[in-house]
Parts: structure tokens; sequence; C-alpha cells
């Protein structure tokens, strides 16, 4: 006898039916997907020059921030503040 409640159906990376994700800093953005780096940190007000771009696990150059994201990318975004 199989236990249904253990199995779990995930959908293929191209499958129609498996919904499109981006995740931003462990969070679920996939509205951003088809757009860039560059739009994310206009809209979150961060400062360009007091961060740093992983994504999937690759630093991202500056000059590569107009770069789309595509469905299934993991990004995170470090933003460096000042105190002591």
């Amino acid at each position: 006898m199989i236990n249904l409640e253990k199995i779990a159906i995930i959908p293929k990376k191209n499958s129609k039916l498996r919904q499109k994700m981006l995740m931003i800093n462990g969070s679920d953005e996939s509205g951003f997907i088809g757009k860039t780096a560059n739009d994310f940190i206009k809209f979150k007000n961060y400062d360009i020059y007091k961060l740093a771009i992983e994504l999937n696990g690759e630093i991202l150059s500056k000059d590569k921030f107009n770069q789309p994201f595509n469905d299934g990318d993991v990004v995170e975004i470090v933003h460096f503040v000042g105190g002591g």
C-alpha cells in the first residue's frame, strides 16, 4: 500500500504546471522575472554603490546589473551600511 501523504509531485522546470519563481534574499520575487537587478535596486531604493549581488552562486559585476532575471534564478543582495 502506498502512503499518498508522502508523495510530492514536483513539475519539471519547463513544465507548464510549474509556477515561475525568482528568489531574492530568500523571498519569492517572481514579479521581477524579466526585469533587471537595476530595476530591483531602484524599487528597493538601494544605493548601487553600497551593495553586492550574487546570482546563482556567482558575484554579479555592476556592468551586468542590466541583465534580466530568469525563472529559477536565486539572488542574494548584500547592502552595506556604515556605523561604528
